[in-house]
């Protein structure tokens, strides 16, 4: 009778230790994925963050060269020169930073060529003003400056820039709230790992605890037979 009832839990207590076991490996394999995914949602992240901050520094730029423009049409001071010399290569290089990032959450190519287009126009309308200073012509420069202040390319730039950073702002806050589920995810695999950790260790100790009451039975058996010879 023991050895049908040994044989009965035997099997019993094997399937509980291997239905234990693979519910750990895959609470483990959920909370891997879970943080593969807030790694490549961190990632974006930063991508995004970065962009916004090279549309910003863009943006800044070219509306200090263009009021850098004005200035020098008016008052032919070296500085503003200098300042407008200085600008134009740090937009083409935040130009150039911007369309390596492409594509990320939020920016399009066609989003930062339309840009790069405008900004294109607001460098040319700088070098054309300087120039027209430079040979001593400034009517031909207070034209340029008319021109633009009549609505030229100030408006739209800061419209695609404004578009930009919106789609960034969105694209973040949607990276965002992936990461917060995959770390509740995470969170609730990191209780499960643990129960099934738990439950596993528990069969584990109840099969030692059988197999040394079965040793047990048998050694007083083993006695008692010894008896009865």
């Amino acid at each position: 009778m023991h050895g049908a009832a040994r044989r009965t839990r035997r099997p019993r207590l094997a399937a509980a230790l291997g239905v234990a076991a693979l519910l750990l490996a895959l609470v483990c394999v959920l909370a891997s994925r879970s943080l593969g995914t807030v790694d490549d949602s961190l990632r974006l992240v930063e991508r995004t963050e970065y962009a916004q901050s090279q549309l910003i520094d863009i943006g800044q730029s070219l509306s200090d060269l263009v009021n850098a423009s004005r200035a020098y049409a008016r008052r032919q001071d070296p500085a503003d020169l200098a300042e407008i010399q200085r600008l134009t290569p740090r937009i083409d290089a935040a130009l150039d930073r911007l369309d390596a990032l492409v594509p990320s959450p939020g920016l399009t190519r066609y989003g930062v060529d339309a840009l790069a287009a405008l900004a294109r126009g607001r460098e040319q309308f700088a070098a054309e003003t300087v120039a027209a200073v430079r040979r001593g012509d400034l009517d031909a420069a207070q034209r340029l400056i008319q021109r633009g202040e009549a609505g030229g390319p100030i408006d739209p730039t800061r419209a695609t820039i404004a578009s930009l950073e919106t789609e960034a702002r969105r694209a973040l806050s949607l990276e965002q709230q992936s990461i917060a589920r995959s770390r509740r995810v995470f969170l609730i695999a990191l209780w499960l790992s643990g129960a099934a950790a738990v439950l596993l260790l528990a069969f584990v100790a109840q099969g030692l605890l059988l197999a040394g009451r079965r040793s047990r039975e048998e050694e007083a058996d083993f006695v008692k037979l010894r008896q009865s010879l």
